[in-house]
């Protein structure tokens, strides 16, 4: 009964989020707390209040209801799952420490001649083997590692499922590359800057330098990735809106075996069928925006931690570390930036970094000295930790009321166009 009443409350909690403008609340000390961090909630004394007896309801029923959920049994694991843990091998005698730590310090060697590179600004892909070359080595390492610690880094797959996920990676690929040069039949806005800078690159008028800032202030790497497809397939529509088809299928290969892992074959099987055929995801992968580029590294490194954690491997975790966000391509274009070297985008600097545009219109009553900034060029990048904490606060605030109610906030992502039905 007591569990019921909490469920009440949190419904009158609820309610309270509806009546700002008929029962309007008033708090003491709100007032400054927007002028503090400016959440731009409407109705903010009333969502305080609403969220605070939410929160307590909440609390309640979870220590009321926790007894009885503890004495559900467990569900059964699902066997044969291909990235469970197996059961460990016979441990093997590991390399000596001194070797290990010498090809580490050859590793980190390597890794400073690529930084020192990007620095000075050299074009060349071949400085690409200097990275390729320090991931092999640390994750050689810890593959030695994990295999004296009898750890198995085998992938369980036979050929009759092989041959049928082959198959539908097959039927996936039809349905995302159906007539891509006619579905969609225009382009937005500033789409186009994307595929003229690939058509820039494949023809030689630019080097395909992967650690340089390119459009709109994206690596440029993503752009080299489409150029690719320009040189193979020729200078068309369809080549580059290819590459974005290319991305989504390398991502369901990941996306099949972390599923598979947690629910089955079967389930595996429907999640491509539903992803492939979902409108959101289409738009993505038919355009030539670089976004869908990001699917496959986040999906590679949910399969990959899920794998590093039921087998308790090093190795996978630090794989899925680099694939989470190919840290190398996206980081080091600002070791350019601190030289003054890179033609950065004034915007990148607005969203991430918190330039003055965004600063001064957030929280109006601030006017920053010249100590308060960085300055790199003709940009202007804050330093005040006491400005960074109100940012973030506000953003979690802000996104938290998005999340549970788009009516309560404007202005925010989650609750315009591309966040809605």
């Amino acid at each position: 009964m007591a569990a019921l009443v909490s469920i009440a409350v949190a419904f009158a909690g609820e309610r309270v989020l509806d009546l700002p403008d008929r029962y309007p609340i008033h708090l003491p000390g709100s007032a400054t707390l927007i002028a503090l961090f400016n959440p731009q909630i409407r109705g903010f004394d009333n969502a305080v209040v609403g969220y605070a007896i939410m929160l307590v309801a909440a609390v309640a029923f979870a220590l009321l209801a926790g007894p009885y959920v503890r004495d559900l049994p467990a569900p059964a694991a699902h066997p044969e799952a291909p990235l469970d843990r197996e059961p460990r091998p016979r441990a093997r005698r590991g390399p000596p420490a001194a070797v290990v730590a010498a090809l580490l310090l050859v590793a980190a060697v390597l890794w400073g001649l690529l930084a020192w590179s990007v620095y000075r600004k050299h074009h060349e892909l071949r400085y690409l083997l200097l990275l390729l070359a320090s991931f092999s080595i640390v994750t050689g390492c810890l593959a030695l590692h994990d295999r004296a610690r009898g750890v198995s880094l085998r992938l369980r797959l036979g050929r009759g499922e092989a041959a049928g996920v082959l198959v539908l990676l097959v039927v996936c690929g039809a349905i995302l590359s159906f007539d891509l040069t006619g579905i969609p039949h225009s382009m937005w806005g500033d789409e186009g800057a994307f595929g003229d800078a690939a058509k820039i690159i494949a023809v030689g008028d630019r080097p395909a330098d992967l650690f340089e800032v390119g459009v709109y202030g994206f690596p440029l790497a993503s752009s080299v990735y489409q150029a690719a497809f320009f040189e193979l397939f020729g200078l068309r529509l369809w080549s580059w809106r290819l590459s974005s088809v290319a991305a989504v299928l390398a991502s369901l290969i990941p996306l099949y075996f972390l599923v598979r892992a947690m629910y089955g074959p079967a389930i595996a099987a429907l999640t491509l069928v539903l992803l492939t055929t979902s409108p959101f995801l289409l738009v993505f992968a038919r355009s030539g925006y670089n976004n869908i580029q990001a699917v496959l590294p986040l999906t590679l490194a949910l399969c990959l931690v899920y794998a590093a954690v039921e087998r308790d491997s090093r190795t996978l975790f630090f794989v899925s570390g680099a694939a989470a966000g190919t840290v190398m391509v996206g980081i080091l274009p600002w070791i350019r930036s601190l030289a003054g070297e890179a033609d950065l985008n004034h915007k990148l600097f607005e969203w991430v970094l918190g330039a003055e545009m965004y600063v001064t219109s957030v929280f109006r009553e601030v006017t920053l000295e010249n100590n308060r900034w960085l300055e790199i060029g003709r940009l202007h990048v804050v330093l005040d930790a006491g400005l960074w904490a109100r940012l973030l606060v506000r953003g979690v605030i802000r996104t938290m009321a998005a999340f549970h109610r788009t009516d309560l906030i404007e202005w925010h992502y989650i609750s315009g166009s591309l966040g809605g039905p």
